[in-house]
């Protein structure tokens, strides 16, 4: 077995491959197409432009598309060549509506230097026809209503063994690091074609235990789990997208991504999913921790290069990061009060601290981190108060002082009804005599 060579530098790097996506490529899906049965296909419409919404804020250098309507070869895995393609719907009787992309040759001929590395059968040899087929037109005709400065590397599906898929995969998101460039995967293809008789390539009543079975390992976050699907129930369903999936899987196998089915529907017989892989929060407070740790796991060392443009992130204050596994929570790590100038930096250091080197419970596993929610606290300043009537438990939480001796409760604590519980509370957490001498603070609480 051969090893994808991923040839990173000591410094720092982001995660290039910034998301993936699977989509399906139907004309149908185009109004100018078929206008008549776009009503049916509201569900499916509707996935499709969140996909291309949240690519387009990613602001790719490149698009990766997988198509399984590109031509292919049973023993090669085929990537476009040249450096430009172009396409039309001239065979859907709409050859008006044209499209053309620029070919990124430099990531092409990266990925393809991998492939030959790893002795991987792919590269640009054997092209049947440099006109872009509906795989890559579709989901461009989506993604374009949204942005237009990309380039694209075009990839065809094979037939061979899925353990070359999926190192071809790796050579992909390998290379994107190796030159520095930001992509986004998509994968173009449909789920079982076998749904019902109203389905062109017929019936199969296993058909839909296919589909079942894709939605599940996208909703457990385990894309391994199609290493083991039975063959039989592949054959019945008559699908094309499962040599795709494997290729994005080697893609994603090395980043913290979690799987999202967005829609699914059967129009047709044909299972159309749209799905995301995402290791981004569009929350910037979770992002960043997520960030930090999946930084610390990947490289082993705390990440240093901390983007705090936003406002929110700029200002002081302490920080809880807590991390939730099934409901429950896992572990934390605090600061009540501010140790660096930015919260962006409480975050990371926090995040880092409860996710690695937490005394109470071992590192998380990559499959935890996929799993883990994240909450996170930011306490507001300190302001002093003397007398606890000045205190509403609902929204005030509580610090207490006498020397070194701290005890903390937070705004709307189980079982807290009143100020004098609250005091109480916090006195027995900093075990503080309620005769000693103390400083009571209140402050509020952020939840992000």
């Amino acid at each position: 077995m051969y090893n994808v060579i991923m040839r990173i530098s000591q410094k720092e790097v982001d995660i290039m491959l910034c998301a993936a996506y699977i989509v399906p490529y139907s004309p149908l899906l185009l109004p100018m197409i078929h206008d008549e049965v776009q009503d049916q296909l509201q569900k499916t419409l509707s996935g499709y432009h969140q996909a291309a919404k949240e690519i387009s804020e990613y602001h790719p250098d490149t698009i990766v598309i997988i198509s399984t309507k590109a031509f292919g070869y049973k023993d090669y895995i085929h990537i476009a060549p040249g450096d430009a393609a172009s396409g039309s719907f001239a065979k859907y009787e709409h050859s008006e509506y044209a499209l053309a992309v620029e070919y990124d040759t430099v990531l092409v001929n990266q990925i393809c230097s991998l492939a030959k590395h790893n002795h991987i059968p792919a590269g640009k040899r054997g092209e049947h026809s440099p006109e872009l087929d509906t795989g890559t037109m579709v989901p461009l005709f989506f993604i374009n209503q949204y942005m237009s400065s990309y380039r694209v590397v075009r990839i065809s599906t094979s037939e061979v063994d899925f353990e070359q898929l999926d190192r071809l995969g790796q050579c992909i998101s390998a290379a994107a690091e190796d030159i520095d460039r930001k992509i986004v995967i998509i994968v173009s293809g449909e789920l079982s074609k076998r749904l019902s008789e109203e389905s062109p390539y017929g019936y199969h009543k296993d058909a839909a235990v296919f589909d079942q079975f894709i939605l599940s390992s996208l909703k457990d976050n385990d894309p391994k789990a199609w290493d083991n699907i039975n063959p039989d129930l592949v054959k019945a369903s008559g699908q094309t997208i499962l040599g795709a999936l494997q290729m994005l899987k080697g893609a994603v196998s090395d980043t913290l991504f979690r799987t999202t089915p967005i829609s699914y529907e059967a129009p047709f017989g044909i299972g159309w999913l749209v799905a995301s892989f995402h290791n981004k929060d569009l929350n910037i407070y979770r992002d960043l921790a997520r960030s930090a740790m999946l930084h610390y796991w990947k490289y082993g060392k705390g990440m240093t290069k901390i983007d705090a443009s936003d406002q929110g992130l700029k200002r002081r204050g302490g920080v809880i990061v807590s991390l939730y596994l099934y409901g429950d929570l896992y572990a934390y790590a605090g600061t009540i009060h501010p140790t660096y100038p930015t919260i962006a930096q409480e975050i990371v250091h926090n995040a880092q601290i409860a996710g690695f080197h937490n005394s109470q419970k071992p590192p998380l596993t990559k499959e935890q981190l996929m799993r883990c929610e994240i909450k996170i606290h930011i306490l507001s300043e300190y302001e002093p108060i003397f007398f606890i009537e000045d205190l509403n438990v609902k929204y005030d939480g509580l610090i207490v002082t006498n020397n070194q001796k701290q005890g903390l409760v937070f705004p709307s604590t189980a079982g807290i009804q009143t100020p004098a519980q609250q005091l109480a509370l916090a006195l027995k957490k900093g075990n503080i005599d309620a005769d000693e001498y103390f400083t009571m603070e209140r402050f509020q609480l952020e939840h992000c």
